[in-house]
């Protein structure tokens, strides 16, 4: 599995990724990345997925990056932790495949286990856990060989339940097939739905009402491995609900800290989220919500503390049906 990278595109580039890069001090040292060596922007990377956004030529500078990160063995989290993550989520055991029409695919968090409960998901199938876990996480940290080496019995476990409809929950598993896989020319035997795609179609078939409400939106990294952004502005603009200006929103989107929570980078973290928090405030929204479960985790109880009702976006969708 190879990644799908051409040198000369950046060669004859402006580096845009890099020039837009909040934290990259030397942009024309990307020059060295497209050759393969060295340099110090493997280090002062914050491996927030914008560049793979950025780049004009879907060249994916990011997975680039990530790949000489591992080669130079530039550690973004101690050894420790990292053997840590790496057994955390290991697909260990044999996995025991249910046919299913419909699924209803979770990832790892078992907080929305009962989601097909929901009018919202009415006949759908749950489908969770290490098996089926797309590993995605560990981009955040500099390694993609692990999800490369997992890639192929998550595609294999995930084919063996012969649904006819996937709808993915969190907005990363949906990156790994749209974007990584993609990116490193592999293409899956069959197809997924982003959660945005799946309303839309509710809409389509008129099964929702207008909502008339304010929110401010937290959009995720793992968001920018793929476009379905403009997809939330399609379902806002159907319900009649206004995505309030933010200064932290679409390609200027910050990271609500959670992956260097995990990392120990407790001071970086703190900053992400006070930014994000003062930003958020000083907007007029009725509701604040989030696409991944971590942002949520990470930001509900300070949203909280503004006075403004965090929700994920499901809960807006549910509102939302007849």
């Amino acid at each position: 599995m190879e990644l799908r990278f051409q040198p000369n595109l950046c060669f004859e580039c402006e580096i845009l990724c890099m020039k837009r890069c909040k934290y990259i001090k030397n942009p024309k040292e990307f020059l060295k990345v497209a050759n393969g060596e060295f340099c110090e922007i493997l280090e002062d990377c914050k491996n927030c997925y914008a560049c793979e956004e950025f780049c004009p030529y879907e060249n994916h500078p990011f997975y680039r990056i990530v790949e000489l990160q591992e080669k130079f063995g530039v550690k973004k989290v101690s050894d420790e932790m990292m053997d840590t993550l790496e057994k955390r989520y290991a697909p260990e055991g044999e996995f025991r495949a249910k046919k299913l029409k419909k699924g209803l695919h979770i990832c790892l968090f078992p907080e929305f286990k009962d989601l097909n409960k929901t009018k919202l998901f009415e006949g759908f199938e749950i489908v969770r856990g290490r098996h089926v876990f797309c590993n995605l996480l560990y981009l955040h940290y500099g390694r993609a060989l692990i999800i490369k080496e997992r890639s192929k019995k998550v595609l294999e476990n995930l084919a063996s339940l012969g649904f006819e409809e996937l709808v993915l929950f969190h907005d990363e598993c949906y990156s790994f097939y749209v974007s990584f896989l993609k990116a490193h020319g592999v293409n899956p035997e069959f197809q997924v739905k982003h959660l945005y795609e799946f309303f839309l179609e509710l809409i389509a078939k008129g099964k929702t009402k207008k909502l008339n409400l304010k929110i401010a939106y937290q959009r995720p990294c793992s968001n920018r491995l793929n476009k379905t952004d403009k997809l939330f502005d399609e379902i806002c603009k159907a319900l009649g609900v206004e995505r309030v200006k933010r200064r932290f929103d679409r390609e200027n989107a910050l990271c609500c800290g959670a992956s260097f929570i995990l990392s120990g980078d407790l001071d970086f973290a703190r900053e992400l989220q006070s930014k994000n928090i003062q930003d958020i405030a000083a907007t007029n929204a009725d509701y604040v919500v989030f696409l991944c479960p971590m942002c949520f985790a990470t930001l509900k109880e300070k949203v909280k503390e503004l006075g403004i009702k965090p929700m994920m976006v499901h809960e807006l969708f549910e509102m939302a049906l007849l």
